[in-house]
């Protein structure tokens, strides 16, 4: 009622705690050394640091457990709020210890601690680790669908390759059933561009996978090309030939059927398109026209000066290219 502690010989809680003092301490310190009594520190809701009881043993062992109670009570994101804590605490133990061992009489004083603060602190740290436990779990479910999902894209892209070249075989196949020389010169187209690709040192997979396939697809739009026009043995007329010149549109209509060959598609477009822009369908010149295309086209002209026509003989191999010399600046 004095505000004394009050103690007593029977294991148990000494009092309650106010503020008082500890008298004759030696004798109390020698006759209970051995009791066990609980200590608890606690954060109050209130604005105070309340010691609800006291443990003799503290002497022996307050360090750590107040380390315990600090890890088990005070979570903390923030740094400055911990450090502040930690201090408070640690500045009244050293003095509540200092105070016994010199056997001074022990006062215990309310002190205000910010518990709002400590509190926020301690649920955002409760929630960091919640979220922290739910995207471990996540992540390693959305890794094994990841997995899985590329697994699947292999093989769909796997797949979508052996389905392009089986169109393309078909593609191909079809041109050559109407026009025997146009299957053939194709595939020689195909060869003889990728050769020069390798020569001028292109190495981009895309690339060279639009001039391969740009090659051997390029007259594919023959397909809608009447057979009248198509193997007429002598020269085609000028309207004939505006005829003959859609086979590179519709070629491209063909092509981009397949998704992501907009590359393939350029090349079958435009392999008759000329360096000073006189070709067709588009009249592009050397400054528009991509080297993709021009190399298709250069290929094919030398590939047809060296293949029989209906209206003239094979030329040899270096007479072509005498021919393709008159072409440069213009043609080619």
């Amino acid at each position: 009622a004095d505000g004394r502690v009050v103690y007593s010989p029977e294991k148990g809680l000494i009092g309650s705690l106010a503020s008082g003092s500890f008298n004759n301490l030696p004798s109390f310190l020698t006759k209970y050394k051995t009791t066990k009594y609980k200590f608890n520190v606690r954060i109050s809701p209130n604005p105070e640091f309340l010691i609800s009881s006291i443990l003799f043993s503290f002497l022996w062992g307050l360090v750590p457990w107040v380390a315990l109670v600090t890890l088990n009570n005070i979570y903390s994101s923030k740094e400055e709020d911990l450090e502040k804590s930690a201090s408070a605490l640690q500045s009244i133990i050293s003095d509540m210890i200092l105070r016994v061992e010199t056997g001074e009489y022990v006062e215990y004083k309310p002190i205000e601690t910010k518990h709002e603060p400590l509190l926020k602190v301690q649920n955002a740290i409760h929630n960091l680790f919640s979220r922290y436990t739910e995207a471990i779990a996540g992540f390693k479910s959305t890794t094994e669908e990841l997995e899985n999902t590329m697994a699947q894209i292999e093989e769909m892209q796997s797949a979508l390759e052996e389905r392009n070249f089986l169109l393309i075989n078909t593609l191909a196949e079809t041109v050559e059933l109407k026009d025997v020389g146009t299957g053939e010169h194709s595939k020689k187209v195909m060869q003889l561009a990728l050769a020069l690709a390798t020569k001028l040192n292109i190495t981009d997979p895309e690339e060279l996978n639009a001039i391969k396939y740009g090659a051997i697809l390029h007259d594919v739009g023959k397909i809608g090309i009447p057979d009248q026009i198509l193997l007429k043995p002598g020269k085609l007329s000028a309207e004939e030939f505006e005829i003959m010149k859609t086979h590179t549109i519709l070629g491209e209509r063909v092509v981009l059927q397949i998704p992501g060959w907009e590359l393939v598609a350029d090349v079958v477009r435009h392999h008759h398109e000329n360096i000073d822009g006189s070709g067709y369908p588009d009249g592009l010149s050397k400054g528009t026209l991509s080297l993709r295309a021009q190399i298709v086209a250069l290929v094919d002209v030398f590939t047809a000066l060296t293949e029989d026509r209906p209206y003239r003989n094979a030329l040899s191999p270096l007479e072509a290219l005498e021919l393709m010399k008159s072409m440069v600046g213009t043609k080619i």
